[in-house]
C-alpha cells in the first residue's frame, strides 16, 4: 500500500523487548509489563485501523509497519545484532498472531523477505528458526494451492534455487525434510505425478574412440567406458523402452560390471589388510562414493557426483561402498525393465491405468525380462559366498527400498488412490467403543472373555506372586517345631528291600529318627 503509515508503531512494542532480558522464548511466553505493552498497542491498532479505513485489517496495517523495520534490521552489519533483531521481530508477530492481531500470513512474508535478502551461510545458520513454525504449518493442513501454502513453498523454493547441489547437499535435504513434514503425504506439488526421471546431473565421463586394440591398456579403457556409459541408463531408464535395439547391449554391459564388480569385491576380501591404492595426486582424496572431499566443502555431507577420471577408476572398484552403490543402480534398472515387459500368456490382459502419464509401454521382450530378473536375482537374494558386498546386511534393505518404490509407482499408476490420509474417525463411533469397553471392565458384557488363569502370565510367575511375604511368617512356630520320631519310624517301616534305594532311606530316615528323639528327650527309648 502507497499511503504513509501513521499509526501506532511495531517499533514502539521493539524498543520495550529491547530493554528487556530474553522477554520471548521459544514457547512465546512473555512477562507480565510486555504482555500489557503488547495489549495495549493492539487496542491502539484497532482503534486506529476503525477510524482512518485506510487499511482493511490489522494484518495489513501491521504488515505495513513492519516491512521497513524488517529491511533496516537485514541491513544491520554485526552478525548477532541482525540475528537478535530480526528474531524479536518475528516473535513478537507471533505474539499478535495468537492474539488475532494479524494471520500467519505476516510472518511467513517477512520470513521470506529475511531469507532472499540474506547469504546462503546466514540461512542455513538461521533455518532452526524458521524450522520452529513446523508446529504450527501441520495443524494447519496446507495446502500447495492456496495461502499460506503457496507462501512456504515459494519460500522454501527460493533457497533451493540458490543452493548448490555439490556443496549445500545437506542443507538442501533439510528444507526438503521440512515441506515433507508440514505438507501432507498426497500433496500434488510434492508428488512425482508424471513419473519423470532426473536427468538434470549428467556424469561426464572420458569418452574416446574405441580401439580395435587388444593390449591390457585397451581393454582397461573399454571397460572404463562400458562402466560409465551405464549412468545415461541409469539416469532414464524409460530411453531402453524407446529404443528396445539398445536392452541386449545393455543387458551385456550390466553383466560385464557385475563380474568386474565381484572381481574387484573378491581382492579387497583377500587384500583386506593391503594399503589402499594412492592417486598420483597426493592431495586428492576420495571418500566411500568416489567424491573428492577436502577443506574447501562446508558440509560433511556427501557431494552427489561422480568422480569419473581413469587415474581414480581402479581406486573406486577397490571401494566396498562405491561397488554398492553401483549395484544398487543395477538392481533398480532390473526392476524398471522387468516390470514393463511385454504381457505374456499368463499375463495377456492389459492393465488400464488412471494415471497415463506413469503407464510406460510394455516394450520388452520375454527373454530379455528373464535376463534382467536373473540379474536381479544375484544382487536381492545372492548364493552364499556370492560376495562380501552382497552380504544380508545390505539386501535385505534394497529389497525394502525396491518393493516400496514399485508400491509408489503402483499408487501414482492409480490416480494417487486409495488416500493416503484416513478421514477423521466420528464421535459417534468413539462414544461407542468407550461404551464396549466400560462394559468390558464392568463384566456386563456378553462378550467378555475369560481372564487368563495365570493372572501373571506364566505358572511359574503365578506361584511366585501368590507367595505371600509377610514378615510375620518368620514367627510362625510351624518353622521351629521338630516332628516325632515315631514318623520318621513309620517311614522307616514302609520302606522295603525292593526299592533300589532301600539302603538311603533307611539311613536317612535312621538318623533323622535319633535326632528327632534326642531333641524331645526319648534318645534312650530309639538308641
Amino acid at each position: 500500500m502507497d499511503s504513509e503509515y501513521v499509526g501506532p508503531s511495531v517499533e514502539d512494542v521493539l524498543g520495550f523487548i529491547k530493554e528487556r532480558s530474553n522477554p520471548i522464548n521459544e514457547e512465546l511466553n512473555i512477562d507480565r509489563k510486555l504482555s500489557e505493552a503488547i495489549d495495549k498497542y493492539i487496542v491502539e491498532l484497532r482503534e486506529f485501523v476503525n477510524q482512518t479505513k485506510t487499511f482493511n485489517s490489522t494484518t495489513s496495517a501491521i504488515e505495513h509497519s513492519g516491512r521497513p523495520i524488517l529491511y533496516a534490521f537485514c541491513e544491520i552489519e554485526d552478525r548477532n545484532e541482525r540475528v537478535r533483531k530480526i528474531c524479536n521481530l518475528l516473535d513478537l508477530v507471533l505474539v499478535l498472531i495468537d492474539r488475532g492481531a494479524c494471520d500467519l500470513y505476516v510472518n511467513l512474508i517477512f520470513l521470506e523477505d529475511v531469507l532472499e535478502s540474506q547469504t546462503i551461510e546466514w540461512c542455513q545458520s538461521f533455518w532452526p528458526y524458521f524450522s520452529r513454525l513446523e508446529p504450527r504449518l501441520t495443524q494447519m493442513h496446507l495446502n500447495g494451492l492456496r495461502q499460506p501454502g503457496t507462501i512456504v513453498i515459494r519460500c522454501c523454493n527460493s533457497v533451493l534455487r540458490r543452493l548448490s547441489k555439490t556443496q549445500n547437499s545437506v542443507f538442501s535435504g533439510r528444507i526438503h525434510i521440512f515441506l515433507a513434514r508440514v505438507f501432507p503425504l498426497s500433496e500434488r506439488s510434492g508428488l512425482n505425478q508424471r513419473g519423470e526421471f532426473n536427468t538434470e546431473n549428467i556424469t561426464e565421463w572420458e569418452d574416446e574412440t574405441a580401439s580395435t586394440d587388444l593390449s591390457p591398456s585397451s581393454i582397461e579403457e573399454e571397460a572404463y567406458a562400458k562402466f560409465w556409459s551405464l549412468q545415461a541408463v541409469f539416469s532414464d531408464p524409460t530411453m531402453l523402452l524407446q529404443h528396445p535395439e539398445q536392452l541386449v547391449k545393455t543387458e551385456a554391459s550390466v553383466r560385464d560390471v557385475i563380474l568386474m564388480l565381484k572381481r574387484y569385491a573378491s581382492k579387497t576380501t583377500r587384500h583386506s589388510n593391503r594399503s589402499t591404492l594412492a592417486d598420483d595426486d597426493e592431495n586428492t582424496s576420495v571418500d566411500g562414493f568416489g567424491v573428492a572431499s577436502g577443506e574447501g566443502e562446508g558440509e560433511a555431507g556427501f557431494v552427489p557426483k561422480w568422480l569419473t577420471s581413469k587415474a581414480l577408476f581402479e581406486l573406486e572398484l577397490h571401494d566396498q561402498n562405491f561397488r554398492r552403490a553401483i549395484l544398487v543402480q543395477i538392481a533398480i534398472l532390473c526392476d524398471f525393465i522387468v516390470q514393463h515387459g511385454v504381457p505374456t500368456r499368463e499375463n495377456s490382459s492389459p492393465t488400464i491405468f488412471p494415471n497415463k502419464a506413469v503407464a510406460y509401454p510394455r516394450a520388452v521382450p520375454e527373454a530379455v525380462v528373464e535376463a534382467f530378473e536373473t540379474i536381479k536375482k544375484s544382487i536381492l537374494t545372492p548364493s552364499s559366498g556370492y560376495s562380501s558386498d552382497l552380504d544380508p546386511l545390505f539386501t535385505r534393505p534394497l529389497r525394502t527400498i525396491i518393493q516400496r518404490d514399485l508400491n509408489w509407482q503402483r499408487w501414482k499408476q492409480n490416480g494417487n488412490q486409495p488416500p493416503l490420509e484416513l478421514p477423521p474417525v466420528d464421535q459417534s463411533e468413539i462414544v461407542k467403543v468407550a461404551n464396549e469397553i466400560n462394559q468390558y471392565s464392568s463384566g456386563k458384557s456378553s462378550r467378555m472373555k475369560r481372564p487368563y488363569r495365570f493372572i501373571m502370565g506364566t505358572p511359574a510367575l503365578a506361584r511366585l506372586h501368590a507367595t505371600s511375604t509377610d514378615l510375620n511368617l518368620l514367627k510362625d512356630p510351624k518353622r521351629t517345631d521338630t516332628p516325632r520320631p515315631e514318623i520318621y519310624c513309620e517311614a522307616l517301616a514302609n520302606i522295603t528291600d525292593d526299592q533300589d534305594d532301600a539302603s538311603d532311606l533307611k539311613e536317612s530316615a535312621s538318623w533323622r529318627a535319633l535326632r528327632a528323639a534326642r531333641m524331645n528327650g526319648m534318645w534312650s527309648s530309639f538308641a
